[in-house]
């Protein structure tokens, strides 16, 4: 699974490179809406796709 391309808009406070973006999906996804710009949402919805 590769990881998705994301801005450090929503993940200012986050080393990014050690995030589990398996086991801390809720997280990644609730920090992309609540931060993150279009096209950070748009490579979150494409990487977990409809299963979250």
């Amino acid at each position: 699974m590769n990881k998705p391309v994301l801005s450090k808009n929503a993940f200012w406070d986050v080393d990014m490179a050690i995030i589990d973006y398996a086991k801390n999906a809720s997280y990644v996804i609730y920090k992309v809406f609540d931060r993150g710009n279009l096209d950070d949402i748009l490579s979150i919805l494409n990487f977990y796709e409809q299963k979250k």
